[in-house]
């Protein structure tokens, strides 16, 4: 819990969830903390990150305030699933996938919750956004009458572009493995 306390608070302060893996990375690697202690750290960086969402959708359109609320409550939920299956989870990673690098089992260790997450959450989608409509009502006329028109669109156009980045990150990603692979491979046979 004190680790947990820890990512909460470092992530809260920095406003950045990236960063607060990026130190605990590094403290890994130097041997400051063990990677169960890194883990805990993550799960509070988790919840961490949503402060900063949450205080912008104080006050606002009802739209902004489910966002902020939703965003919160589903890591909520993603961290004490996390905390909960901590230990089942690193055991998998390091027994059943068998990584044993402290950095890469972090890694994965917070792409498994993510995941774990979100696979558990989808059942509740329907009703977490029924609830999240009936707390946030809309008191503006003009927002309650052309949201449901202008906000497909929206979504859509930034779905697409979000989805195009991504793909052109994990292109990049992949042509610099590759490139770090065949240079280490022809310096290997020299």
């Amino acid at each position: 819990m004190f680790f947990v306390l820890i990512g909460f608070v470092l992530t809260t302060i920095i406003q950045s969830s990236s960063a607060t893996i990026a130190i605990t990375l590094t403290a890994i690697y130097v041997g400051a903390l063990t990677l169960p202690a890194a883990a805990a750290v993550v799960i509070g960086s988790e919840v961490g990150t949503t402060i900063k969402i949450l205080l912008w959708g104080m006050t606002g359109s009802a739209d902004k305030k489910r966002v902020a609320w939703g965003n919160f409550i589903y890591n909520i939920f993603t961290s004490v699933v996390a905390f909960l299956g901590l230990d089942w989870v690193l055991y998998f990673i390091k027994h059943i996938a068998g990584v044993t690098d402290p950095l890469v089992s972090l890694v994965f260790f917070q792409s498994s919750v993510n995941i774990i997450s979100i696979i558990l959450f989808v059942p509740f989608l329907t009703g977490f956004s029924n609830w999240l409509e009936k707390t946030f009502r809309s008191h503006d006329v003009f927002e309650r009458k052309h949201k449901s028109e202008l906000l497909p669109l929206l979504v859509i156009e930034q779905m697409c572009k979000e989805v195009l980045l991504l793909l052109n990150q994990v292109r990049y990603f992949n042509c610099q493995m590759l490139f770090m692979y065949l240079f280490c491979q022809g310096y290997q046979g020299r």
